[in-house]
């Protein structure tokens, strides 16, 4: 009984939130439903009492003058309640789609605040797709309270008043048999939602096939090694276990769907006999019977219909439930604090990056990804960090960018830790660029910017330093040109050495003290790399350069390379350093040394 108790007071609790949250955005759609719900179960206690009134004046042959007056009166009242229910349900489903816009945006805002590692994490991802998964469950909070609910209580209301003068022992039947219906809803709820979240661990890789199946970026390479058969059969995999939990989740139900059949039926048959009873023994006449029955069905409905509602907020509440655990999730990378000092990223000019011992290992991993690391990068220096791939290149990079924190060590801008300057202040002294970029479907010139102040000389020098400015005046929009055809059919598709170039102008135009390069020139070609290298220099003079990559290309640039190796540094030094030494960088030199000039060899 307690465990009971606690429940509903939790069910209570969660809805309360959930109406706060709603009202925060607008209360218009709840005023909507309550106007709405009123409007239409006036019109129908109406039409009980003017069917009953009608009949009762047409068995006592009462003139026809006062009959076509009430129907005149009776359908007069209809008409303006069924317009205004009408306008109401018109203007709910604008303002209801706003509040739920606004809703799905605080998950979406979420997902791009939460650290990168929990999202790049399976259980992180897991629980950003239960909470858009609970959306259409929870938002439906409106029309469970304000129209089944507020609905339901006034039709028991009113049709309750007569029909308990009329017979309060079928008013105690109906509510007996409701009880049994609610009882049998709640644990149909509790299995529905047991299986939905079954259910979510497979959606997410249905939505991941689905965009495999329809992005055109992944239709070359099913192409080209055949591999239409082998996503068809994944595809009709992952549908199949959808299914199968469908199936057990409806084999769980249909028991109670029945036993659900079985007592409506049975409830309609004895009001009706019971009715029929009355009639006969002259205790009602034949309008009261029309009452009688089409109240008692009402009063039924709206019982059931009350303790589906509650059923329902005890749904909703386990959805919302999942919702918050979601928003719950802490963001601990950005987190602002009072202690937070200050980053003037404008006025840092001379600066010094340091990594003191540091050490880093993903989530539930016992190895580390990186140990022991420790190096320094000043201002107006270049660096690369070479080494094959997997030797944790790339986790470094993540750890300057605060995408991760360490796990062990320290990351220092002129010797304070990283960790205590703002998130934000921080984030804007660096410019990365990612191997794995990503162009939007909007114009070349938005993909640049985003939202940041438009200086136009600023941004034709960056087309230009990034190789782009040519591109640029090729297309006939400029840099207004829509890019993909994601949206729209005329976007321009650009190539990918392209967008490499596309996104280091965007790199550029961040104005960052710090330029990371994750293998930025992996699309394009030697002589265009070596050019693009050159102007990364000339166009970066005061800034820290820091080239990642397992081709040696930007070595020739570098005032230090750092060669990693399974997570540790092995050798640093300059190129001409370690070229004339034993060690993993003498290894690689030689070998791309070899290849590229037995390339040379079989072109001549």
């Amino acid at each position: 009984m307690n465990k009971y108790i606690f429940s509903i007071k939790k069910a209570l609790h969660n809805v309360i939130k959930i109406l706060k949250l709603q009202f925060g955005i607008s209360k218009k759609p709840a005023i909507l439903e309550v106007v709405s719900v009123l409007t239409d179960k006036t019109q129908k206690i109406i039409r009980i009492i003017f069917a009953a009134v009608v009949i009762d004046l047409l068995t006592n042959q009462n003139g026809w003058y006062m009959i076509l007056s009430l129907v005149v009166i009776f359908g007069a009242s209809i008409a303006v309640l069924s317009f205004v229910s009408q306008k109401c349900k018109d203007l709910l489903s604008v303002y209801a789609s706003k509040n739920d816009n606004n809703i799905m945006l605080t998950v979406n805002e979420k997902a791009l605040k939460m650290d990168y590692i929990d999202v790049t994490d399976s259980e992180g991802l897991k629980q950003i797709m239960r909470a858009k998964s609970a959306m259409g469950n929870f938002l439906e909070i409106d029309y469970v309270i304000f129209y089944e609910m507020l609905g339901s209580l006034f039709t028991l209301t009113v049709l309750g008043f007569v029909l308990a003068r009329l017979d309060p022992i079928v008013l105690i039947a109906i509510l007996l048999f409701s009880i049994l219906h609610y009882l049998l809803r709640k644990k149909q709820i509790k299995t529905e939602h047991k299986y939905e979240m079954k259910k979510s661990e497979y959606k997410k890789k249905h939505e991941y096939l689905n965009e495999v199946l329809f992005n055109q970026s992944y239709g070359k390479d099913i192409r080209i090694y055949n591999g239409a058969d082998f996503i068809k059969a994944q595809y009709i995999n992952i549908s199949n276990r959808i299914l199968t939990v469908d199936c057990q989740k409806e084999r769980k139900l249909i028991c109670l769907r029945i036993i659900k059949f079985i007592l409506k039926s049975l409830q309609i048959a004895l009001i009706y006999l019971w009715a029929v009873i009355k009639y006969m023994n002259g205790a009602i006449t034949i309008g009261s019977i029309t009452v009688y029955l089409t109240s008692a069905r009402e009063i039924s409905d709206a019982i059931q219909s009350f303790f589906d509602s509650i059923a329902n907020i005890f749904k909703v509440s386990l959805f919302f439930e999942d919702y918050e655990r979601c928003m719950a999730v802490p963001e601990k990378i950005a987190a602002i604090s009072d202690d937070l000092k200050y980053l003037d990223c404008a006025k840092l000019n001379d600066f010094e990056l340091e990594f003191k011992n540091v050490s880093f290992k993903y989530s539930g991993s016992s190895d580390y990804a990186l140990k022991g690391i420790s190096f320094k990068i000043r201002n107006n220096e270049t660096i690369s960090i070479v080494g094959e791939n997997g030797a944790g290149k790339t986790t470094l990079a993540y750890l300057i960018l605060r995408l991760f924190d360490v796990t062990e060590g320290e990351i220092c801008i002129n010797g304070v830790d990283i960790r205590k300057y703002s998130f934000s202040e921080y984030r804007n002294l660096i410019a990365p660029v990612f191997q794995d970029y990503e162009i939007m479907s909007y114009s070349l010139r938005e993909n640049v910017i985003f939202d940041k102040p438009l200086d136009e000389n600023k941004l034709q020098t960056c087309y230009c330093a990034a190789g782009l400015l040519e591109k640029v005046r090729s297309l006939s929009n400029g840099d207004n040109t829509i890019l993909t055809k994601d949206i729209y059919e005329n976007g321009e598709d650009l190539s990918g050495g392209e967008k490499q170039k596309l996104s280091i102008a965007r790199a550029y135009y961040q104005d960052g003290k710090i330029l990371i390069l994750d293998e930025p020139t992996s699309s394009i070609d030697p002589i265009a790399e070596y050019s693009i290298f050159k102007n990364i220099n000339d166009y970066n003079y005061g800034k820290a350069k820091i080239f990642i990559t397992h081709r040696l290309t930007s070595t020739a640039f570098s005032d230090k390379i750092i060669v990693l190796d399974k997570g540790k540094i092995q050798q640093i030094g300059t190129h001409t350093q370690l070229v004339h030494s034993q060690g993993l960088y003498k290894e690689m030199y030689d070998k791309q040394a070899y290849y590229y000039l037995k390339k040379q060899k079989e072109r001549q």
